[in-house]
């Protein structure tokens, strides 16, 4: 149960467990719609080619969350309290609901079901139905402490804690329900009503990512890199990085070998770089990966695959973890069949337009269909066959002179 794809369309926020459900999803919407609406599901399957995270072209906060399971046809809703931010909604997805979603998943509750709760029962009848202070107890962390739960009536239960406070519960109580239970509970035994503890690990890890450079001056390479790698990711694009590998790796000699043996047998231009994260994940998580990594993986045991193993693609945090617009600790390049170090940048968009206004900006504007990096009018200079791109008419202008061309000035509107 990852819950690692997040998709935002219609002001909804949609978790799914695989890049492949959540493309069969909007497949569905987008050629069951038509107009406006089939171009938002448009843009959230682009989006998924290259990220875990996408949103359509409209959506700015949250009024809700959509639960897509494994295996299932049906949706799971929660509303929101309140219409949130896109990032507030997904840290009360991760913060709120997903523990409640996992316990349940412990206990084979289906909230889809219109009595998720139909074996469960009173304390004094655990030993052959499910515990609703159990149940409760798992979902806070173990914080809660002195509370019995007893029948009232066919279906209905009454939870005390602390012998002062009652909670009401039902055997058809949904997620929502849940959600309120958990936060009215949170409150009586003054916990942190925002985040419960979570057994956080760090672990010091090592994105990397290989290929080959190109001249991003060069529109059409740019464009054929993008479209060649699914749509790739915009800080390799702008700064002229085809990816041919990327990842994340638990050993960092192992990783730096991996570069290194790569460039060494790559062509001309072949790169490789390496960033070091410490990345923080809740220990069920590590301990997920690694049963992962020995299960699917081929690892000997799961300290074989805490010490050299990896984040696999599929994983919920993986976007978290990946190194985007980060400068590199570590770098090679080859060139002229010299193996050159430290000579790879990895700049973000700001730096990169400042270094290379008319290269990246347009990249931004026809590739990413990016809108909204303040440009308005670019000047191209159209010499022996190709266009040079300026950010004012008198730097084209200063380019002709230069190269002593007299010839055509075109404005192009980029906006």
């Amino acid at each position: 149960m990852n819950y690692n794809i997040y998709a935002i369309c219609g002001n909804e926020l949609y978790v799914f467990n695989s890049k492949e459900e959540a493309k069969d999803f909007f497949s569905e919407c987008y050629y069951s719609s038509e107009g406006s609406e089939r171009s938002r599901y448009a843009s959230i399957l682009v989006g998924l080619n290259y990220n875990n995270i996408c949103k359509d072209d409209i959506s700015t906060e949250c009024r809700g969350v959509n639960i897509k399971e494994n295996g299932s046809e049906d949706i799971i809703y929660s509303s929101l309290p309140y219409k949130m931010p896109i990032k507030d909604t997904i840290d009360y997805f991760q913060t709120k609901v997903l523990p409640i979603l996992k316990v349940a998943n412990d206990y084979s509750v289906d909230f889809h079901r219109k009595i998720p709760f139909e074996h469960f029962g009173a304390d004094e009848d655990s030993s052959f139905m499910a515990s609703f202070t159990d149940f409760y107890n798992e979902i806070l962390n173990g914080n809660l402490r002195n509370a019995e739960t007893i029948e009232k009536s066919d279906g209905k239960y009454e939870m005390m804690i602390n012998d002062n406070s009652v909670i009401d519960l039902r055997a058809w109580d949904d997620l929502e329900n849940v959600i309120d239970n958990v936060e009215t509970i949170k409150k009586e035994l003054n916990l942190d009503n925002k985040l419960l503890p979570r057994n956080l690990i760090t672990r010091k890890c090592y994105f990397f990512n290989v290929g080959v450079t190109f001249d991003i001056n060069d529109f059409e390479k740019a464009y054929d890199v993008w479209g060649c790698n699914g749509n790739a990711c915009k800080s390799d694009v702008i700064n002229g990085l085809s990816c041919e590998n990327y990842g994340v790796n638990f050993n960092e000699e192992a990783t730096r070998n991996y570069i290194k043996e790569y460039v060494k047998k790559g062509c001309d231009n072949t790169y490789g770089y390496m960033v070091e994260r410490n990345i923080e994940l809740p220990k069920e998580d590590w301990k997920e990966i690694d049963e992962e990594l020995v299960k699917s993986y081929g690892y000997d045991n799961l300290e074989d695959a805490k010490q050299n193993g990896f984040i696999p693609f599929d994983f919920a945090q993986l976007e978290d973890c990946c190194s985007y617009y980060e400068q590199p600790n570590e770098s090679y390049l080859k060139q002229n069949n010299i193996i050159l170090k430290n000579k790879i940048n990895v700049y973000d968009e700001k730096t990169a337009l400042d270094k290379n206004y008319a290269a990246v900006s347009r990249i931004l504007n026809d590739i990413y269909k990016d809108n909204n990096i303040g440009i308005n009018k670019m000047y191209g200079a159209f010499i022996n066959g190709h266009t040079h791109y300026f950010k004012t008419i008198e730097e084209a202008h200063d380019f002709i002179e230069k190269q002593k061309i007299i010839d055509n000035m075109d404005s192009m509107d980029l906006s």
